[in-house]
């Protein structure tokens, strides 16, 4: 699996291992990378290749925008209609449900 990130910012190239990343995410028509560091950076593949790129223990696809790292989950909280809410460590400002289509598989996943 895909231990880092190349990004292009303006003339330059800035790596990031894969284990900094705590969510990838879809937003505005572009996929991101949201780092420990709490910067986000513009990646050029979409959510779907990430997923097959990075390690399905580390990462999972808590819905259709987002992909998070367990090694990044604060906390998780119930939510309404059968979803849960994950707490980020360094981000509290975005909301991470899981769908209740995942939350099945989701549980599972943390499980192992």
């Amino acid at each position: 699996y895909k231990e880092r990130f190349t990004i292009k910012i303006v003339a330059s190239i800035k790596m990031i291992e894969t284990n900094m990343i705590s969510c990838f995410y879809s937003a505005n028509k572009g996929t991101y990378c949201r780092c420990s560091d709490q910067h986000d950076y513009l990646l050029d593949l979409s959510l779907d290749q990430i997923e097959q790129l990075v390690d399905p223990n580390l990462f999972f696809r808590i819905n259709r925008s987002q992909l998070i790292n367990i090694k990044h989950i604060k906390e998780i909280a119930i939510h309404s209609n059968s979803r849960l809410r994950v707490y980020l460590h360094h981000d509290q400002q975005t909301d991470m449900i899981v769908s209740r289509e995942k939350v099945n598989d989701f549980k599972k996943w943390l499980d192992r």
